[in-house]
């Protein structure tokens, strides 16, 4: 396994596990009329640190031939998911605005779910999902062999 996709791999399941935990923890709380927003920003910040930690490590560790300048393959691989992300995230933003506009009225009065908390998550998510929708396209090009 290169490592690209080595790389590639700690990323998705990173992200996958470490904001997978956010979101059902921010579901459970909105579904149970909770109210901890303050908790949330600093859950959220703990989040952001581990997620970044496996590939930080990855490239502390990497010998210096792994990280010399990409290969034509990599660099395609890496603009072809990047694509495909871009495209997940713009679709993903226009739905995430129309459900809460759709549901602003309903969420009103707990204070997670204010306009402001409820645009915040959904944008988050959508980050999330692009950046894994960039990470499992590029394992999947590494897998094949390029495009």
């Amino acid at each position: 396994m290169s490592y690209r996709e080595k790389v590639g791999w700690a990323g998705f399941v990173t992200w996958l596990l470490v904001w997978g935990f956010y979101f059902v923890m921010l579901g459970r709380t909105l579904a149970s009329g909770g109210s901890q927003a303050d908790l949330f920003t600093q859950v959220g910040i703990a989040c952001t640190f581990l997620s970044v930690l496996p590939i930080a490590w990855l490239q502390w560790r990497a010998p210096k031939r792994e990280l010399a300048e990409a290969d034509e393959r990599e660099r395609m691989i890496e603009m072809r998911s990047a694509q495909i992300a871009y495209r997940a995230a713009i679709t993903l933003i226009v739905m995430a605005a129309a459900v809460a506009l759709l549901a602003q009225r309903a969420l009103t009065g707990i204070s997670l779910a204010e306009p402001g908390h409820w645009i915040f998550n959904a944008v988050l998510l959508l980050v999330v999902l692009a950046e894994l929708a960039r990470w499992a396209t590029q394992i999947t090009l590494f897998r094949r062999g390029g495009l």
